[in-house]
């Protein structure tokens, strides 16, 4: 039965796909793929709003879906919403800690955000040296985010275990770039070495 609304949507039949799913919805309201599915065809035809609506009204039932709170996170951030961002993010690694792609969400929407008073560049850190920790030391989004929320914190960066993974993440990235990006190792360089040098 579910199979049908993804048969519409694959024809291009989007409204109709839509309203099958609703109908789905309800007729039983405990299985959640018709409500997820509104949400993607909502984003699909570029009805951002409808589908945070939707999303919200979905993650009120089932609290407990990762994904569709970081779907959420995504348009959240998409629209500007930096704050329901955050926590939505936050939410979804309830669900998921291991996240590499959740953790990194949330560590770029902190730093982006950048309050003081939040304690977001501390907080960003610490989630990037999570997603260093996750990736084991290989994921460039991790080391970069980590090396520029040190160099944006300047001498609050903090302890000597932050110094140690500042280390760490300067060799990582400036031996990374050497080999994959040699025309940007210079400047990776300077900027690592700016971040470890505060």
């Amino acid at each position: 039965m579910f199979s049908q609304g993804l048969v519409l949507e694959s024809e291009g039949s989007l409204d109709e796909a839509e309203e099958w799913y609703r109908q789905m919805a309800i007729a039983d309201p405990s299985f959640p793929g018709p409500r997820r599915r509104i949400a993607a065809l909502r984003v699909a035809r570029g009805k951002i709003d409808e589908a945070i609506e939707g999303l919200c009204r979905y993650v009120d039932v089932y609290q407990a879906d990762g994904e569709a709170w970081y779907k959420l996170g995504e348009l959240y951030l998409a629209q500007g919403a930096v704050d329901e961002a955050i926590f939505a993010f936050e939410e979804s690694l309830v669900e998921d800690p291991a996240s590499l792609t959740r953790t990194l969400a949330l560590a770029e929407a902190r730093y982006s955000r950048g309050k003081k008073e939040e304690g977001d560049l501390h907080l960003a850190k610490k989630y990037f040296a999570q997603a260093i920790e996750i990736s084991a030391g290989t994921n460039p989004r991790a080391l970069m985010g980590y090396a520029a929320t040190v160099n944006r914190l300047g001498t609050e960066s903090g302890d000597d275990n932050s110094k140690a993974l500042g280390a760490l993440v300067s060799r990582t990235l400036v031996a990374d770039y050497k080999t994959n990006s040699p025309a940007l190792a210079q400047v990776v360089a300077d900027f690592v070495s700016a971040s470890s040098s505060v």
